[in-house]
């Protein structure tokens, strides 16, 4: 069962838009490469930070790194990232493609200061050219 009562200012998002490990094979098995530096800055992130090295080093603008915080609200989902796998990945989808996604967020410790990376759960799903997208197991 999902927790519900999640204390304010115990998650916080990545510092860059992706907010996750993303990689992406085409239906052959052969691996594309990430072409946004953000993209693949996420896979070489920090185990342990700060809370003010994240308010710091966000990619928004100063007046709204309170973003960086993660807001929990049952019933009121939140985003956490927003990302373009053209973008990412510099191609156009035409034809069929896996991709996998570890999301990413920084847990806060009790004492307000220290934040721990979490990876989450990895997931894969087909993305076929026709627009549906399935659960898939393997990249090939």
């Amino acid at each position: 069962m999902a927790q519900t009562n999640i204390p304010e200012r115990t998650w916080m998002v990545i510092t860059n838009r992706v907010g996750a490990e993303l990689r992406l094979w085409s239906i052959r098995g052969d691996e594309l490469k990430i072409t946004d530096t953000d993209a693949a800055a996420a896979l070489r992130i920090a185990n342990k930070t700060t809370v003010t090295e994240l308010i710091q080093g966000s990619f928004r603008p100063r007046n709204q790194r309170g973003m960086q915080w993660l807001h929990t609200e049952v019933g009121n989902p939140m985003a956490a990232t927003v990302f373009r796998l053209r973008r990412v990945f510099g191609i156009s989808f035409t034809n069929d493609y896996v991709l996998q996604i570890t999301p990413l967020l920084y847990r806060v410790e009790t004492n307000g200061v220290d934040a721990h990376l979490v990876k989450f759960p990895t997931v894969k799903l087909k993305l076929r050219s026709d627009g549906i997208i399935e659960k898939s197991e393997s990249p090939s």
